[in-house]
């Protein structure tokens, strides 16, 4: 009897001698399907750079990369391509396609938002394809008293651009922000998620910027600098 308890003492403690080698392969898997989810792009000295191919949407649905040899490839892109609109109409139509990008703040305060843009005519107004929708997630206020913040919260018509080369699309328009600049109060620390979907066909998009009130606004700089680091 001896013998056998001894027996069964043994197997019960190499048994949980190998628990520990379970748990191990668990987090390994939690690890490896952590490796496909997309970054957070991280806000730096108030500044937040990314492009807009880099959204973390797979299916980019009704938007087209535009790369060099296209047609409508136009020179000076921060990376060497950018997204066209191809759906609704080149007036307007209803928020499509949405493209998302998330990014975290650390330094909290007023951010203004461009997107760096043209507006491809072919012929058409100067006041077509040139627009999209952005609306913010997370905890902010309105930096703009002529800005409702129901307006930052959701899609609301973002214009600008340039028909000639590359522009800035900075300007929201809706009945609670009547044509005034995109400003938001982040708070430190906090995530937030910025959705761009398309409103007027041929309109492209290049380069997201948010930048903190201190920041200069230096054109130059947020197109040559890299883009944001982005963290698991």
């Amino acid at each position: 009897m001896k013998l056998i308890a001894l027996i069964f003492v043994c197997i019960v403690g190499v048994t949980g001698c190998t628990s520990p080698s379970s748990d191990s392969t668990n987090t390994t898997s939690h690890s490896q399907a952590d490796k496909t989810v997309p970054g957070i792009y991280t806000e730096s000295d108030g500044l937040l750079l990314m492009d807009a191919e880099h959204t973390e949407t797979t299916d980019l649905d009704l938007w087209e990369r535009v790369l060099p040899g296209d047609s409508r490839y136009l020179a000076g892109s921060t990376n060497d391509e950018h997204l066209e609109f191809t759906g609704n109409n080149i007036g307007s139509g209803d928020p499509n396609a949405p493209l998302v990008y998330t990014f975290r703040i650390s330094k909290g305060g007023t951010y203004q938002l461009f997107i760096r843009a043209r507006k491809r005519l072919e012929g058409a107004r100067k006041d077509l394809c040139n627009d999209c929708y952005v609306k913010i997630a997370g905890d902010f206020t309105s930096g703009n008293p002529k800005a409702a913040l129901s307006a930052l919260l959701t899609d609301t018509k973002l214009y600008g651009g340039d028909a000639d080369g590359w522009g800035w699309a900075g300007s929201l328009d809706s009945e609670e922000a009547d044509h005034t600049p995109a400003k938001y109060i982040f708070k430190a620390g906090e995530t937030y998620t910025l959705t761009i979907s398309g409103r007027s066909q041929r309109f492209n998009i290049d380069r997201i910027v948010l930048f903190h009130s201190d920041i200069t606004r230096d054109w130059d700089h947020f197109i040559n600098s890299p883009e944001s680091q982005r963290v698991q």
